[in-house]
């Protein structure tokens, strides 16, 4: 089969993937905190730049920084699962 390697590694990514999400945002309270902080300063990052119409390598930094902090803000604390599990219903 031309695709084993990527059935492979589907499969792989199936079974550990939620290890790698246990890894980058652990339970603790201080980490969740600075996390949040973190998320805080990639939105105003995101804010000021595309206020300023800034150059295009800046505009791109900006949508860079919104979208990476939307995905920390969401994966923290497990937002994600609570946000998706209200619309479920």
């Amino acid at each position: 089969m031309n695709n084993e390697w990527a059935k492979r590694s589907r499969e792989y990514l199936l079974k550990n993937g939620g290890k790698a999400v246990e890894i980058l945002f652990p339970h603790s309270q201080l980490v969740e905190w600075m996390y949040d902080m973190l998320v805080l300063l990639l939105f105003l990052l995101a804010a000021v730049l595309g206020y300023k119409h800034a150059a295009f390598w800046q505009m791109s930094l900006s949508v860079a920084a919104f979208f990476i902090a939307l995905f920390i803000a969401l994966m923290n604390r497990d937002r994600f699962y609570r946000v998706r599990g209200k619309h479920k219903h």
